[in-house]
């Protein structure tokens, strides 16, 4: 069996495609790491803060470069369009791609596809680790790389690992994570900063918009 055969037999967290009582927007997440920003998407449907039906999170299947993820993304969005064409599922309201800056050629390639195709990318710059540093402190330091973030996090996850499910240390923090990305962003814009920086808060509140 191929990969991406593979893959397509575990989509849907290994469950079969059902049709779900529609109760608010139903998302499609395809992130780039395999362990790191799944956890904690999946952490957040776990803990019961999204409808559990309401989210399908999918890790780097088919390359973990972001115009992979893009494409990846936008063939499972086309494949729920067919299944719904044949009685299975509900089709997907927001189609969301994560991954970071780091040292991605085609960056920007990938963003202009994903515009290109009405999916929205959830950017951190350098990582996703930024987006978690954020729930203990406001920083506009330029990080060189994402080991100097994790070098900070660490600071406040002593243990800091990124195979691992900090979320329910996470949680308590979250109104000051959000308000922290919407403090560096309105702090990047005029000045056209780009690192660091982060919009993984825009998807958090999608999420997390009542029924």
């Amino acid at each position: 069996m191929s990969k991406r055969d593979r893959a397509r037999s575990g989509r849907s967290l290994g469950r079969e495609v059902k049709t779900p009582k529609k109760t608010g927007d139903v998302f499609l997440i395809v992130c780039e790491g395999e362990k790191t920003e799944r956890n904690y998407f999946e952490g957040l449907r776990k803990r019961g803060r999204i409808h559990p039906l309401n989210v399908e999170v999918f890790g780097p299947d088919l390359g973990n470069s972001p115009i992979s993820i893009v494409k990846y993304a936008k063939e499972l969005r086309d494949e729920r369009k067919n299944e719904v064409k044949r009685g299975k599922g509900v089709v997907y309201d927001q189609v969301w791609c994560v991954f970071d800056r780091d040292k991605h050629e085609r960056l920007n390639e990938a963003i202009d596809t994903a515009n290109g195709n009405k999916i929205r990318v959830a950017l951190s710059v350098p990582c996703f680790e930024f987006w978690y540093l954020l729930h203990f402190t406001y920083t506009t330091r330029p990080f060189q790389d994402c080991e100097e973030v994790e070098k900070c996090l660490r600071e406040h996850i002593k243990d800091y690992d990124k195979a691992k499910d900090y979320l329910d240390l996470l949680l308590p923090k979250l109104e000051t994570a959000l308000d922290n990305a919407k403090r560096v962003r309105e702090r990047n814009e005029p000045s056209e900063t780009k690192c660091p920086a982060t919009n993984v808060d825009l998807l958090v509140k999608e999420l997390l918009k009542p029924d």
